[in-house]
């Protein structure tokens, strides 16, 4: 379908950029769900004031504004990061944020939450850089990049994965 991302490498830069047409998929299909939930709600005829829970059938959508502003600012402007072996700097959308010399692994880290996630991630003198998260059944896309991102930097790349193979 759409790829997750788009690399670009020269030899002395490596532009990482999150696709447009996937960040709108994503919006596309959250309002979709959004719209079928209400959809089937009120054609339930159920009246909120017999039973109060009601209200959090009608509520529990709105929890997902953040990620549809999220996916929304994204599929105008994606995010993007640079990773420059002239000037030793990594940048997202323009704005330096770490030294290359600071980064000393790339992360595939999973999340058992509400759904299994997997993040693509830059460990740099303590902090997490994060690049993306998602659902881990969609990792091998997040996986393969890892690899091209630690071979470019010349670090290793370290699986947190409980289970199936390692890298």
């Amino acid at each position: 379908m759409f790829k997750r991302y788009q690399l670009n490498q020269t030899d002395s830069e490596l532009t990482l950029r999150k696709s447009q047409k996937r960040q709108f998929l994503n919006l596309t299909i959250y309002l979709i769900l959004i719209i079928g939930w209400y959809i089937g709600i009120f054609n339930q005829n159920i009246n909120p004031n017999e039973n109060p829970v009601i209200y959090l059938f009608y509520l529990a959508p709105l929890l997902l504004i953040p990620k549809l502003f999220r996916y929304f600012k994204n599929s105008l402007n994606p995010e993007t990061f640079t990773f420059n072996l002239t000037t030793k700097s990594l940048t997202r959308n323009s704005r330096s944020i770490a030294t290359l010399n600071e980064i000393q692994k790339v992360v595939v880290d999973y999340d058992k939450g509400e759904i299994e996630e997997c993040t693509l991630e830059l460990s740099a003198n303590g902090k997490k850089i994060i690049i993306d998260t998602t659902d881990a059944s969609f990792n091998q896309e997040v996986i393969e990049t890892a690899k091209h991102l630690s071979k470019f930097l010349g670090v290793t790349v370290e699986d947190r994965h409980h289970y199936e193979e390692k890298l």
